[in-house]
């Protein structure tokens, strides 16, 4: 997304993300919410490409509807080259958040694309 002349985004290209497209390998159920909260981050694997951060807020992981959160490493044509799952059961999330509180997530980035906080609960 670029910023336009107006103070709007506009889209340059797209790629659609999903079991089906774009070369994501995670298992996604039905009902995961996959794609909920999506933000961009900074290149986390140093190849040039920004990558994403991708929530999907009622991801079964350790419960029903814990949330998960899945940093997707992208190519340059925007289809996914790999992934990491961030969940009560996957990708070293240590956290302990109350039951209640597991199945949201939010993503702020920093001025330079970095990301600065992943939160996996509600407010």
């Amino acid at each position: 997304m670029l910023p336009s002349a107006v103070g709007l985004d506009i889209a340059i290209t797209h790629q659609k993300i999903s079991s089906t497209q774009g070369g994501f390998a995670g298992v996604l159920d039905d009902g995961d919410w996959f794609g909920h909260s999506v933000a961009f981050i900074s290149d986390l694997d140093g190849d040039g490409v920004s990558d994403l951060a991708v929530g999907a807020i009622f991801d079964d992981d350790g419960g029903p509807d814990r949330g998960a959160v899945y940093i997707l490493f992208l190519n340059t044509d925007g289809t996914v080259k790999s992934h990491t799952k961030i969940s009560d059961t996957q990708g070293g999330f240590t956290g302990g958040l109350p039951w209640e509180r597991r199945s949201r997530q939010s993503f702020r980035g920093g001025e330079t694309g970095q990301l600065t906080a992943v939160t996996l609960c509600a407010p």
